[in-house]
């Protein structure tokens, strides 16, 4: 297997540190590289960010509650020519249940954000003149607690249309995979279930949403000493199709970290780990899923598919971070160190539309990142926050990348003494 990083020296970018409200990096007449970090507020959670492929973003998340107040979901936009608007109320306090909100971005800039109240899973979408009233898109849960585990995913494809999928509890103790799907001309249509067996161990649904409505969700299921996965697609057209075991049950303890990445043309991988090993299996709209291939020891946590049918995943093989490159026709490369010494740590993979990508992930030794350019390889490691010492924590590192070169960054830092984070931002501009 062939190596595909052009170069193992990490040179640093020293930077500096604003408070929050401060200029955002990438505005107009930044220098390239990564700006100066930025606080977008104080998190209970962080939910998530998102991205149009332009630049243009939006993180969300769950902020500490006042007194005498329930929880409430905001959320700040990112514009690639200016900075991060002043914070947003998508849906004020009141009954929600403390799970993070999961956020979708089109290509236009409108978004859609997901998440579960205590009668079901509520969504609202921002379109260019606000925010929309919370709408119920599952059906009404009969337990104030009914929507805890839903964990939903989302996803948006052309002319505005979204797709989202979560795990639903079916009453009895099991669940079911569960789907809605909106349209800007009609709005939310009925939820309908797209896997009805019902279990009392289900996996939330991994799901992929490609620009033509082509979808792939992959969950899993336990069977008394043994896992298995499933699998359905989504048509535009057609709708959901009948689900599909993915391989047989087979003896573990444990099966989870399921990611999913598909493209325009229908094909796409599934990786998961089944107890400490880590598999992928590639898949076709011909062939459906191949055989699954053992990787080695760890997890996934970033997974991308080019229009090529070429993937970027990043792997968690404690104590060390790893990049991983498949070649179409050829297979799975050696893997690549993302920092040459075991440092630990966690991140996020993003991949733009030419088949670019940045690695953001935080560790021992700081908050890094790495550029991955197709046909080239991997970049030098470059530092995304000047912070450095002993005990420093970055948390639900997340990153989104942008045609031009770019990328947005977001993480949690702890708040001393207290159980809340600030989330910090930082732009890699291109220019």
């Amino acid at each position: 297997m062939g190596r595909w990083a052009r170069s193992a020296s990490l040179p640093a970018f020293v930077l500096g540190l604003a408070a929050c409200g401060g200029s955002a990096p990438g505005g107009p007449g930044a220098p390239a590289g990564w700006g100066t970090p930025s606080a977008l507020g104080t998190a209970l959670q962080m939910g998530s960010l998102a991205g149009d492929g332009r630049g243009d973003a939006v993180a969300v998340w769950v902020p500490p509650p006042r007194a005498d107040e329930g929880a409430s979901i905001v959320a700040r936009r990112f514009a690639s020519g200016g900075d991060w608007a002043p914070l947003e109320t998508v849906d004020p306090p009141g009954p929600n249940l403390f799970q993070d909100p999961v956020a979708a971005m089109d290509a236009q800039g409108s978004v859609m954000v997901v998440w579960p109240e205590r009668a079901g899973l509520l969504a609202a979408r921002y379109a260019g003149s606000g925010w929309s009233a919370p709408a119920r898109i599952s059906r009404e849960y009969p337990s104030a607690f009914s929507s805890i585990d839903a964990a939903p995913a989302a996803g948006f494809f052309s002319n505005g249309r979204a797709l989202v999928a979560w795990r639903e509890c079916c009453g009895g103790g099991a669940y079911e995979i569960a789907s809605n799907r909106f349209d800007p001309a009609s709005g939310w249509l009925t939820p309908e279930v797209v896997w009805g067996i019902g279990s009392p161990v289900v996996t939330p649904p991994a799901l992929s949403v490609t620009t033509t409505g082509l979808s792939l969700a992959v969950w899993a299921e336990q069977r008394g000493a043994s896992w298995g996965l499933w699998m359905s697609t989504f048509d535009p057209r057609r709708g959901w199709a009948v689900s599909q075991p993915l391989g047989a049950f087979e003896p573990a303890a444990l099966l989870n970290g399921i990611r999913v990445a598909l493209n325009d043309a229908g094909t796409g991988f599934a990786l998961w780990t089944r107890d400490d090993t880590l598999y992928a299996s590639r898949y076709t709209t011909v062939t459906g899923f191949g055989t699954p291939e053992a990787l080695g020891r760890g997890g996934c946590q970033g997974l991308a598919v080019d229009a090529a049918g070429n993937a970027l995943a990043l792997w968690n093989q404690p104590p060390r971070l790893l990049a991983l490159h498949y070649t179409a026709g050829r297979g799975w490369d050696a893997p690549v160190p993302l920092l040459p010494q075991d440092a630990g740590g966690s991140g996020a993979l993003s991949m733009d539309a030419g088949g670019n990508a940045w690695y953001v992930w935080g560790d021992s030794t700081g908050l890094w990142s790495r550029r991955y350019v197709a046909g080239q390889g991997l970049g030098t490691a470059e530092r995304v926050s000047p912070r450095t010492g002993p005990n420093l924590v970055f948390a639900v590192v997340q990153v989104v990348a942008d045609a031009q070169g770019g990328a947005v960054a977001v993480w949690l830092e702890p708040i001393a003494d207290s159980g809340s984070w600030n989330i910090m931002a930082n732009r890699f501009s291109a220019r």
